[in-house]
């Protein structure tokens, strides 16, 4: 848990409107930045259904993402691994997005994102994102 956690109660949906509006205004370039350095590349590129991280280091320098689906799952993932990253940290976003969830049916999710249409994954893996910031 981060200290902040640990010194005060988290109000989850001031930090869920927070971190929206960051994935709303946040470059991809940003957003490949902090997902590299707080998830790394495999799991962000797993996450975005990419098969190799070439593509997100190239966002982080500045490159444009080409697909809009892509960009979309990339904000997505921005969004729930921020969120995590301030309530626990990024080792336990990075477990949160690999671990079987049973609120998606034993999928993980990163492989919800990776293999749903963008606005289906969005839905499901933001609910299982909010379980588990309300604990």
């Amino acid at each position: 848990m981060s200290d902040r956690a640990a010194l005060q109660p988290i109000d989850v949906l001031d930090v869920e409107e927070r971190t929206y509006k960051e994935a709303l205004q946040a470059t991809t370039q940003t957003m490949a930045k902090f997902l590299l350095s707080s998830i790394g590349g495999r799991r962000t590129a797993a996450s975005l259904g990419l098969r190799a991280v070439r593509p997100v280091k190239g966002w982080a320098n500045g490159t444009e993402v080409k697909q809009s689906a892509v960009e979309h799952k990339l904000r997505v993932l921005y969004r729930v691994t921020s969120s995590i990253s301030e309530v626990y940290s990024s080792d336990t976003a990075a477990a949160f997005l690999q671990s079987t969830n049973p609120q998606l049916d034993d999928r993980s999710p990163l492989a919800v994102l990776a293999t749903s249409a963008p606005e289906d994954g969005e839905r499901a893996v933001l609910a299982a994102t909010r379980a588990l910031l309300e604990g």
